[in-house]
C-alpha cells in the first residue's frame, strides 16, 4: 500500500493539521507496527463512518481482532500508574470504545491500544510497570473475556528490553 493510500484510509485530511490529529495520526502508525512486530497480519485500517467501528482490524494465528486506538499526551506525573489506570478505563467505558471494538465480528477478540506520548513520565517506568498498569486496567472492566489491553511506547531499556506490552498475553491466541 501507498503512503498516499496508508494515510487515506487513516482518514488523515492534509488541511487538518491540529496537533491531537497529528498525535492521533502518529499514534496509528505506531498501532500498525506495534502489530506486524507481535504477529499480526491482515492489518486493515477501518475508516470512519456514521456507524461508530473499530480503528483497524486484523489476524494472529487465524483469530480475528477489532482494534481500537486512544492516543494519550499527559505530562509527568508523580502517579502516572493512577492517572494511566483511569485515563484508559475511562476512555473504554465513557468515551465508548467498547462498543466500538463490539460493531466488529462478535466472535473476533478486541484489543484496545493505549499510545503513551509522554516522554517524561514514560522514561520513569519499565515493562514490569506497564504490565501492571495493562492488567489493572482489564481489571477495572471486569476481566472481560477475548478482551486485551496494550501499552505502547515504543521505548526499550536496557534492564527490560522493549516497553511495549499486552494483558492478557495474545501469545495463547
Amino acid at each position: 500500500m501507498s503512503p498516499d493510500d496508508l494515510l487515506k484510509k487513516l482518514d488523515f485530511n492534509r488541511k487538518d493539521l491540529s496537533p491531537e490529529r497529528i498525535e492521533s495520526l502518529l499514534g496509528e502508525l505506531r498501532t500498525i507496527h506495534f502489530l506486524h512486530n507481535n504477529g499480526f497480519t491482515d492489518i486493515i485500517p477501518i475508516r470512519a463512518s456514521s456507524k461508530r467501528s473499530p480503528d483497524f482490524s486484523a489476524r494472529r494465528n487465524g483469530v480475528d481482532f477489532q482494534i481500537e486506538v486512544a492516543t494519550s499526551i499527559n505530562s509527568a506525573l508523580r502517579i502516572f500508574h493512577d492517572s494511566v489506570v483511569k485515563w484508559a478505563t475511562a476512555k473504554l467505558k465513557n468515551d465508548d470504545k467498547l462498543s466500538q471494538m463490539n460493531s466488529g465480528s462478535s466472535a473476533s477478540h478486541k484489543m484496545f491500544v493505549c499510545i503513551l506520548n509522554s516522554s517524561g513520565a514514560v522514561a520513569l517506568n519499565e515493562h514490569s510497570d506497564y504490565i501492571n498498569m495493562v492488567k489493572h486496567v482489564w481489571e477495572e472492566l471486569g476481566s472481560i473475556q477475548n478482551l486485551h489491553i496494550a501499552i505502547v511506547t515504543g521505548r526499550s531499556s536496557l534492564r527490560e528490553g522493549i516497553d511495549d506490552c499486552v494483558y492478557p498475553s495474545i501469545h495463547a491466541v
